[in-house]
């Protein structure tokens, strides 16, 4: 079973053709719909893999019903009603390719997803192979849900949510080093992590689009292997080029166990290997605000049933691609485990980055 301790929100998303920050009136479609990191990755492992609990908070308001609707009875059931804050509310601007611009929003809610609500929740943390955060709770928080995963063995996997945020859970507690297993920052949230990390080398401030590949790589591969210096596996992911695993073990070692469904540490006697997986290119994409969550939630699906990297990789690319198809940050609809994707000859091909 998977358990996610996150926030949530209702997004409204605004797809706006051309735009100027001047104060004018822009047509543009809109759409509302759930978002928050962790809820959207908790949503997302519901419809793929089935067993998931969010523990979050909501106000007691129209957009807090409506958010606890977007998901099943027992996923919902450790999601606090509070009166103190309304329901987290985000606006995103997204242009006419699907890409966010703009985003503005009250996330005073999440001060309620306290020490305490967290503690009374311990026996969740307890039973769970694997524990999801995200960067929208408090430091004191975070120092918490690292107590109680050491205490119990339990991995953190640690989704970095902005650049802002990013390096949040090494601040927070020196447990964060022994708790958090998982990590999958993007570019430029990995950058700020590897600098609160003291990486002593030059850090570039370079666009991701305006990379060369080998380039980009090869920054990659720099960055993410000084991180795996503290956390075991680092998922970066590229946009549209497509994600680098940087693990301390081949990626024929799987990451959880099919048999007895706990976290297998890769150790400290390899070497670090660093695999590119390019993405796959799509005719029609609506919105790319929820595809790396998608990307996430197929990708923790897959390695909680023992699956190796190149098929965790194929099942999140999948899982992707179903966001990328769909008005809100999770898709309506992903596949079942007849799809091609879980199939054991159909892993992910991949690069090797050397130095």
């Amino acid at each position: 079973m998977h358990r996610s301790n996150v926030g949530l929100f209702l997004s409204h998303l605004f797809f706006v053709s051309i735009f100027q920050l001047d104060g004018a009136t822009y047509h543009a479609n809109v759409n509302i719909a759930g978002g928050g990191v962790g809820r959207n990755i908790g949503e997302g492992i519901w419809k793929i893999y089935g067993d998931v609990r969010l523990v979050s908070a909501v106000g007691t308001d129209q957009n807090g019903d409506l958010i606890k609707r977007l998901l099943p009875d027992h996923c919902r059931a450790p999601v606090l009603t509070t009166g103190d804050h309304p329901t987290a509310n985000c606006s995103i601007l997204l242009d006419n390719r699907g890409d966010c611009k703009l985003c503005v929003g009250d996330m005073s809610v999440h001060g309620a997803i306290s020490v305490d609500w967290i503690n009374s929740h311990r026996d969740l943390i307890r039973a769970a192979p694997l524990v999801v955060l995200d960067a929208n709770v408090s430091t004191a928080t975070m120092e918490a849900i690292f107590e109680l995963c050491v205490q119990h063995g339990k991995p953190v996997f640690f989704e970095p949510t902005d650049m802002r945020f990013a390096a949040k859970p090494f601040n927070a507690s020196t447990l964060a080093a022994k708790a958090i297993r998982f990590i999958s920052p993007n570019l430029y949230e990995l950058r700020e992590i590897a600098r609160n990390l003291r990486y002593e080398g030059a850090i570039a401030a370079t666009q991701v689009e305006d990379f060369e590949l080998t380039d980009l790589l090869h920054e990659v591969r720099l960055l993410g292997s000084f991180v795996n210096r503290h956390v075991d596996n680092v998922i970066v992911t590229l946009g549209a080029y497509g994600v680098v695993v940087i693990r301390r073990t081949s990626e024929q070692v799987p990451f959880f166990s099919a048999d007895t469904g706990d976290y297998k540490s890769p150790g400290l006697g390899s070497g670090t290997q660093c695999r590119f997986y390019r993405g796959r290119a799509m005719d029609r994409i609506v919105n790319v605000s929820g595809a790396g969550d998608s990307f996430t939630s197929g990708f923790v699906a897959a390695m909680l049933d023992g699956l190796l990297e190149p098929i965790c990789v194929n099942v999140g690319f999948e899982a992707a691609c179903c966001a990328l198809g769909s008005k809100g940050a999770v898709a309506e609809r992903y596949f079942d485990r007849g799809h091609y994707c879980w199939k054991p000859n159909n892993g992910a091909t991949f690069i090797n980055v050397d130095e």
